[in-house]
Formats: C-alpha cells, sequence, structure tokens
C-alpha cells in the first residue's frame, strides 16, 4: 500500500510539472501581435477602439460571442457593446440568443412598439439583467428596421402556459380536427412529463412519439395549415417540446454525467439555429450569443471525460470559416447574483489571463485565431470551476477578457402593477407571460369573462 502511494504521489507529481512546462511557453512576441486593448465596457462610449475587429470578421457570417458564467455584470456589459458594434458597423441584423425557441419566437409573431418590445425582452430569463438595460433600449430601437431576435434553446421555459393558450386559438382558425386532436394529446402529455416522469412510461411515450410525428406531417404535407414560414415554425415547436421532455429525462436519469453524457440539447440546439438561418437568414449577417460550454469545439481535448458534440462543433463542421467564435474569460471577482455568487478562483502565474492582465488594461480582446503557438496554455473558460490546460486555438477564435467580474443584478418590470385589477389566480399565468398576447390585447382579454377560466390545454 506504502509503495502503490509513493507511485501515485510520483505520477501527479510528474503530471504537474509536466502542465507547468505547457504554461510556461507562452510567446510575448507572438502574444503582443494578437492583443488588443479595449478602453471601455460604456455602451455609448466611442467605437473607434474597436475597430481592431474590422479585418477579423469582414468575411464572417456568424460571430458567436460566448461567456464563462451567464451572471457576470461586466462580461454582459463588455458583450452588449461589441453587438453594439457589429449591428451598428459590419450590419449585423439578427441575434440569436441561448434561450428557449418558444419564448423569442412568440415576441417575433406579435405587431408591436418600440416600448412593447423593450418591456416583453425585459421579462425573458437572462435578459433581465440591469447590465444589458441599454442594449435592450438599442433592440428596441432597431426593431422596425430589419432587425430580429432569435431563441435556439429547447422548450418553451416559462411561457407555456401563454404559448399553449395562443397554439390553442391559433389551431382553431384552422378548422382541422386532426390538428386540433393530436395537439390537444401531445400538449397533455408534455405538460404532464415537465412535472412527473410519465413519460417513463412505455405507452405514454409511444403515444406522445406518434402525436409528434402525425403533426409533423400535417404541418409538411397540408398547405392549408398557414404559410410555408408558419408550418417551419409550428414543426419546429413541435420538435423542441418533444426533445425537451427527452433532455429533462437525460437530466433526471444522468444526474452530473448529463454535461459529459447527453448530446440532446446541443444538437437541438444546432438544428434550431441551422433552420431559422436556412429559412429565414441565408444571407444575413447574424450573431449568436451563448456560453462559452456550447460555442466550444473540441470539448474532448479540455477533459479526459468522454464529452458529446457541442453547439460550436456543429457550427464549425457545417458553416466553417463562416463563423467565428469568441469566448470570454475574466482574472477575478465574482459571477452569479447577490444571492448566489462564485468566486474567480486564483490563476496560476503562467495562465492566459495573468499574460492579459499583464499588459495593464481592464478590457481586451486575443485573437486567438493568430497567436502561432504550440504549447498548451493554463485557462479558465468553461464555467467557474474548470481551469485546463489546452490548445485554446482549437477551441475559440478569440477571447474578450474583463479583468474583473461582478455579481450580475436582474430586475424584471412588474407586469401586475401594470394591471393592478387583474387578481383573478386562474389568470396568473397570463399575467406572468403576457408578452404573448401583447399588451395592446391584454386588457381586452382580462376583461373579457370567457376568458377568467383558462387552462392550459
Amino acid at each position: 500500500m506504502i509503495i502503490l502511494d509513493a507511485f501515485k504521489s510520483i505520477v501527479l507529481f510528474s503530471v504537474f510539472i509536466c502542465q507547468i512546462s505547457f504554461a510556461q511557453n507562452i510567446d510575448s512576441k507572438e502574444f503582443d501581435k494578437c492583443y488588443y486593448r479595449i478602453k471601455s465596457s460604456n455602451f455609448n462610449s466611442n467605437q473607434k477602439d474597436l475597430n481592431f475587429l474590422d479585418d477579423i470578421i469582414k468575411d464572417k457570417k456568424i460571430v458567436v460571442l460566448g461567456e464563462h458564467f451567464h451572471a457576470d455584470g461586466n462580461t454582459l456589459k463588455l458583450k452588449s457593446r461589441i453587438i453594439k458594434y457589429l449591428i451598428d458597423v459590419h450590419d449585423f441584423e439578427v441575434v440569436f440568443y441561448e434561450l428557449p425557441y418558444e419564448d423569442v419566437n412568440r415576441i417575433n409573431y406579435l405587431k408591436k412598439s418600440e416600448l412593447d418590445f423593450i418591456i416583453f425582452l425585459s421579462q425573458i430569463f437572462i435578459l433581465p439583467s440591469i447590465n444589458i438595460s441599454d442594449l435592450i433600449k438599442y433592440f428596441g430601437e432597431k426593431n422596425n428596421n430589419g432587425f430580429n431576435i432569435e431563441g435556439i434553446d429547447l422548450g418553451m421555459n416559462r411561457t407555456c402556459f401563454g404559448s399553449c393558450y395562443y397554439y390553442d386559438s391559433l389551431f382553431a382558425t384552422y378548422n382541422n380536427v386532426q390538428l386540433a386532436t393530436d395537439w390537444k394529446i401531445f400538449g397533455k402529455i408534455y405538460w404532464s412529463s415537465l412535472t412527473k416522469d410519465t413519460i417513463n412510461e412505455t405507452k405514454v411515450f409511444e403515444t406522445f412519439t406518434a402525436k409528434k410525428n402525425s403533426l409533423l406531417t400535417l404541418f409538411k404535407e397540408n398547405g392549408k395549415i398557414g404559410s410555408d414560414s408558419i408550418r417551419i415554425r409550428l414543426s419546429m415547436l413541435i420538435n423542441n417540446m418533444f426533445y425537451q421532455v427527452l433532455d429533462m429525462k437525460d437530466r433526471r436519469v444522468m444526474g452530473e454525467k448529463y454535461w459529459f453524457r447527453s448530446n440532446l440539447r446541443d444538437s437541438m440546439m444546432f438544428v434550431n439555429f441551422k433552420t431559422l438561418y436556412d429559412n429565414f437568414y441565408p444571407d444575413k449577417k447574424v450573431i449568436i450569443n451563448i456560453s462559452n460550454f456550447h460555442a466550444s469545439r473540441n470539448l474532448n481535448i479540455i477533459t479526459n471525460e468522454n464529452f458529446t458534440e457541442p453547439f460550436g462543433n456543429y457550427l464549425s463542421k457545417y458553416y466553417k470559416n463562416k463563423a467565428f467564435t469568441i469566448g470570454s474569460i475574466s482574472y477575478s471577482g465574482k459571477v452569479g447574483t447577490p444571492e448566489k455568487s462564485y468566486k474567480i478562483p486564483t490563476h496560476k502565474k503562467n495562465s492566459m489571463e495573468q499574460a492579459i492582465k499583464n499588459k495593464g488594461a481592464e478590457y481586451s480582446f486575443f485573437d486567438l485565431s493568430k497567436y502561432n503557438y504550440q504549447e498548451k496554455i493554463w485557462m479558465y473558460s468553461i464555467g467557474v470551476n474548470m481551469f485546463q490546460t489546452q490548445y485554446w486555438n482549437k477551441v475559440f477564435d478569440g477571447l474578450i477578457y474583463n479583468e474583473h467580474s461582478i455579481e450580475d443584478v436582474h430586475k424584471r418590470i412588474d407586469i401586475k402593477e401594470k394591471f393592478p385589477t387583474v387578481t383573478d389566480s386562474k389568470n396568473l399565468y397570463l399575467i406572468e407571460n403576457i408578452y404573448q398576447v401583447g399588451f395592446k390585447n391584454a386588457e381586452l382579454i382580462f376583461n373579457d369573462p370567457s376568458y377568467k377560466v383558462l387552462k392550459p390545454f
């Protein structure tokens, strides 16, 4: 036992020495060629300090902006400024978010004012951050000028009730018995599977699959059900609901191994992106706002775990040189919210973060695609605690850096204050998800007695 422990110690020490040698090979001359200082994260500051991006993305149709943790206030502010620059200077017209497809899809169906658009956006998942309030306002101003936002993540998330109500109403207008029947059965299984494990029952899963296939066939073959674009989006809706249920099942069954073993979410995120991009925006320049984890390529080189393919792998394989992927890193501080935060761990002496910090700028960009190095480098990048020694130019094309992360603060617009007379508990889902039907129609809905007993499906 003593001999075995000694052997283990020697092996671990050898690995440690090897890792240190990897980290000591940052070539300062090559490094300087790829380093660009960013003066500010202020949304409305002069944009000249971002001109270095002009040559880097001049021939790119897709720019991916990652974040090592969703709730990092300074990274969100810096990314907001870069998004504005890409739209203002390089004519990018669509931003795809790591948000449930249906949440954002409902927004895009509505005819709305700039104020409505801003209020709608302020309610969704990551978007209520005070650190991107300027960006949301900017999106509102761009709303009627050919600008669009899309979601590529699975499911309907918090908008399920509002969406169910919407599609009940929409499908009724098509006067198709099979559509109405299949949707009702499919919807009931979907909703019950989100709240309990009914999908594990063989007959339930078989019915769920059969109704999914039946609905997809209807949307594909029945030209009387909306326009071509509507049918494409309805097919996406059904697929996302179906695979959201399977994804949740994987999470329950696999536990922590879900992140290494399950491929459903990332593969469906890519299917969502490809469907939207190829059908609706084939000639547009687009931005994808997503986590470093999903944006990355070649995750298998980061760890010995047998990672399944992340979104970024699919993107690089299919769109190749059309895409440029930028990850984000921080040197110190906290991420998360004041209620639940995580400290950025201390960096190694020769880490990428330390090398960038030594340049003395609070914010900067590093072009990994042009950094000609042959050794691995230490860096935190995938989440908070995954500090790794890797060939990072095989994972990202570039990095945005902020020296100090700050906790993010979320502040939603209080919709209940806008409709103080609505107290019926059966309508709370409409209040919470009011952007599904639009503020202009909300008062009519709330004042109509026939809607007092609305229930999902």
